[in-house]
């Protein structure tokens, strides 16, 4: 359907692609799951169609093959093609975790970073919901194989967890919640379940008591195993997995709190965060992000399980001016420089150049603009270094620029 007039007004959109149809797997709650076969397009026009793609410099294409790599070769194939492109488009798939070799981890750690994309849906850890909804998974494979892809950050790994499926209570969700949130995925969906006509899972509806609505999406309400209530919950952390974990707004932060066991697991985390935010009444309005850190800020701080507060005060405040922001709002300790302080750091060519090469060469009454100063204490800027997996360098002043965080010696 795509052609030259039709692509431009939509090339900054998300094209949505599918190479194959069908799907060999009979997950219970899929229509993909009614098919009996799988069919493929040849590989030489799917090379094609890419090359017309990217030659129109197009932000995204979203393949929606249900599981891009159930024949290995073909995938591994499709990859290498692009790989070799190096374009800035960026192209999302639909994987299973645990079909991963070796040898196609080995082509995506090629990959130029932000080319490739990858959906992994997890759906659930506990092994009788994953037989009662006939769901084939090795998890232990998923786990080794996607925590190595991953590891490559050179492509974002979205994972994904149903809430509602046969025989996983609220208590058995937090456990795959848990268990998946560990492999640390860039983005974690928490979805709900929706029982589709023509599913095994809606056949099955009154074999497990369930409750659903009776206009599409069809979703769940309730079922034998989880209340309309529990479920109710889960929405309610879904949307603070969604503003705080999968923003990667708050990745120090909540890198320490998870180390830490601040409130226990993760999902007792969120529990905990969020009961906050309903008694306070914060889920009744909108928050911008400025007002998304002074309530973590504030949470945190009177949370008598946090260790060191302190210190997760001060990565806080990093994860804020890694954004990019060039000031602090009032709920911050603010621990500048003084303008005339800043300016003359500055005026130190051997500085700007050793620290902010981008900016060398420009007056400093321009790079002042552009840049903020703040210090911190010595073992917070070290645990943020490793955390980040980078060398920061010494000393307790940092200097933000566009969100980078370059540690000054001294």
């Amino acid at each position: 359907p795509y052609d030259d007039q039709n692509i431009q007004p939509i090339s900054d959109k998300i094209i949505y692609y599918e190479s194959m149809r069908g799907c060999p797997f009979q997950c219970s709650y899929c229509l993909s799951s009614t098919l009996q076969k799988v069919r493929f397009l040849p590989l030489e026009r799917v090379f094609r169609e890419m090359d017309f793609f990217i030659s129109h410099n197009v932000k995204q294409v979203k393949f929606v093959d249900r599981t891009f790599n159930v024949d290995i070769r073909r995938t591994k194939a499709i990859i290498a093609y692009l790989v070799e492109k190096k374009c800035a488009t960026n192209f999302h798939f639909e994987i299973a975790g645990d079909l991963l070799d070796d040898e196609l981890l080995e082509i995506i750690a090629k990959a130029p970073k932000g080319l490739l994309q990858f959906e992994i849906g997890i759906q659930s850890t506990h092994d009788e919901t994953l037989e009662a909804i006939t769901r084939k998974t090795d998890l232990k494979k998923i786990r080794k194989y996607v925590k190595r892809l991953i590891g490559f950050k050179n492509c974002h790994v979205h994972v994904d967890l149903i809430a509602g499926l046969p025989k996983e209570t609220y208590a058995v969700f937090k456990k795959s919640f848990d268990e998946t949130i560990a492999i640390e995925p860039d983005m974690l969906q928490l979805g709900f379940l929706k029982l589709l006509k023509g599913t095994k899972i809606r056949k099955e509806a009154d074999k497990f008591y369930y409750r659903y609505a009776r206009f599409p999406p069809y979703e769940v309400i309730s079922n034998d195993f989880i209340s309309s209530d529990e479920l109710m919950r889960l929405k309610d952390i879904e949307d603070l997995v969604d503003r705080y974990y999968n923003s990667s707004a708050f990745y120090l932060s909540l890198k320490y709190i998870f180390e830490n066991q601040c409130w226990g697991s993760p999902f007792e985390f969120f529990e905990a965060f969020s009961d906050y935010w309903r008694e306070e009444g914060f889920y009744e309005l909108g928050k911008s992000k400025e007002q998304l850190y002074g309530i973590m800020q504030t949470f945190t701080a009177s949370g008598v399980e946090v260790p060191h507060k302190e210190m997760l005060g001060e990565l806080i405040k990093m994860d804020y001016l890694r954004q990019g922001h060039r000031s602090l709002p009032c709920f911050f300790e603010n621990r500048t420089l003084s303008k005339t302080e800043a300016f003359e750091q500055l005026k130190d060519e051997a500085f700007v150049a050793a620290c902010l090469p981008a900016l060398s060469g420009q007056p400093a009454k321009q790079v002042i603009k552009r840049v903020f100063f703040q210090y911190f204490e010595e073992n917070a800027l070290d645990l943020a270094q490793r955390y980040v997996g980078t060398e920061l360098g010494r000393g307790s002043l940092s200097v933000f620029y566009e969100g980078a965080m370059i540690r000054v010696a001294g």
